[in-house]
């Protein structure tokens, strides 16, 4: 059988550039039935800040698909299990691996190869720790610092969550705002409706000013009627009486005849 070697997503996502040149920090050559436990192995790794391949071991789909070797990676974990130690690929990729010094050899159950591809003693998991707190945890990673060097850093995440909490906080404080806007409204309206209703009070109007509006006006508005604020009190403009239009003759006079110049005359006839 031939180890998987697809590629693999993390729980948090490495920076898509890295993996822009065909690179990765860690290669993790594994036997298919052990997939659980590699992938374990790669999420510890990852969560430090390296990138892991292949990629499906932490389901890189948004990814394209590399055509990714253990030569493309700057680290290989070779995991040894019982039923794992014949397996071609897992020695290839050991050997090659080994040859430039960037290999680390993981026992899982006491398996050991036959041929071992590196000078560094083999790291025994008895079994399954799912809790990388352990000795062999802390001696795994620390080989990985040695061989990849220390993991590139990562933005804080919280600096990272900023800009949605200020959109969330935003948005809180809009509708906030609004649901106050909207209750300040309700409140007025239905102080207004238990108010009780008060009508205006009648006005009075002094009688110099009916005493004026009786007289005639020498202004051109003197036709118009004033409104005095009741259903009575209209007030009938003063009208007058009109000036006497003069009367035309008419009898006109005959015409006279234009006078004649003598000096300008010629001699009579």
């Amino acid at each position: 059988m031939q180890t998987s070697r697809a590629s693999a997503i993390p729980a948090r996502e490495p920076d898509a550039t890295a993996l822009t040149d065909k690179r990765a920090d860690i290669w993790i050559s594994y036997f298919v039935p052990d997939f659980a436990f590699a992938r374990r192995i790669a999420e510890v790794v990852h969560n430090l800040g390296y990138t892991v391949a292949p990629y499906e071991l932490l389901n890189y789909a948004h990814l394209p698909r590399e055509k990714l070797t253990p030569n493309d990676a700057r680290c290989v974990i070779a995991l040894w299990t019982p039923h794992a130690l014949k397996e071609k690929q897992i020695q290839a990729d050991a050997r090659t691996a080994g040859n430039r010094h960037a290999l680390i050899e993981i026992g899982f159950r006491g398996a050991c190869p036959d041929q071992r591809f590196s000078e560094a003693a083999l790291i025994n998991f008895p079994r399954f720790d799912n809790a990388p707190h352990g000795a062999q945890w802390r001696e795994l990673l620390a080989r990985v610092r040695v061989v990849c060097g220390p993991p590139p850093k990562r933005t804080s995440e919280l600096l990272s969550m900023a800009p949605a909490a200020i959109a969330t906080l935003a948005t809180i404080a809009g509708v906030g705002a609004g649901a106050m806007m909207i209750g300040n409204m309700v409140h007025e309206r239905r102080e207004a409706a238990a108010r009780p209703f008060t009508p205006p009070a009648t006005q009075e109007i002094p009688n110099e000013v009916l005493a004026a509006a009786k007289r005639p006006s020498l202004t051109p508005t003197s036709d118009l009627g004033v409104d005095l604020g009741g259903p009575d009190e209209y007030i009938a403009p003063d009208l007058g009486t009109a000036p006497p239009v003069p009367v035309m003759p008419l009898t006109l006079e005959a015409a006279r005849p234009a006078p004649t110049d003598r000096s300008v005359q010629g001699p009579e006839e």
